[in-house]
């Protein structure tokens, strides 16, 4: 059984979940693809894909993947729009019963 992460709280945008770092980490420990997208904690979510276009698309098959590009995300991450990533994961369809 694959490991389907919980959401957390605070910002939410229509078809994904807010997810966190370990959280991530784990699923792809186990196996399993990322696909999301990172931002700034501070940004308003009307700025990610509207607006300044502000969220930046991952889709990862490994932890040090991910980690590299966190990295790359949180080193240009300009102060005004957050001082971590708010990371989001793209919600798969649910099969039918």
């Amino acid at each position: 059984m694959s490991y389907t992460p919980k959401a957390i709280r605070g910002q939410r945008y229509p078809g994904y979940t807010k997810v966190s770092v370990r959280q991530v980490r784990r699923m792809l420990d186990e196996g399993q693809t990322f696909d999301g997208f990172l931002v700034g904690n501070n940004v308003n979510s009307f700025h990610f894909f509207g607006g300044w276009h502000l969220a930046f698309r991952i889709e990862v098959q490994s932890r040090a993947e991910f980690d590299r590009s966190l990295n790359a995300f949180l080193f240009y991450l300009e102060p005004e729009l957050g001082n971590r990533a708010a990371i989001f994961l793209k919600r798969q369809p649910q099969p039918a019963n």
